[in-house]
């Protein structure tokens, strides 16, 4: 986080012992996140050993960051009860 801009993430654990770090809430000054704050956040995955950085959030999130080398990997569907 900075001033401007905040990521909120997590550590995915697999049963084999392999994790992701799971972008789940990016909020502030869209240029911060994808410029600067993104940047951290995969610095971080680097450095703990993560296998990729996951990113949940809408299909736009998709277009923003594909110039960042991000690509579209699955589909969450829901059913509201």
């Amino acid at each position: 986080t900075n001033g401007d801009a905040a990521i909120v993430a997590e550590v995915k654990t697999f049963p084999t012992g392999a994790f992701e770090v799971h972008v789940l809430i990016a909020a502030g000054d869209m240029s911060v996140l994808v410029n600067d704050t993104i940047k951290q956040v995969e610095d971080w995955a680097q450095d703990i050993g993560a296998l990729f950085v996951t990113i949940s959030s809408r299909e736009a999130w998709a277009r923003v960051m594909a110039p960042f080398g991000y690509e579209h990997w699955q589909t969450e569907i829901r059913k509201v009860v």
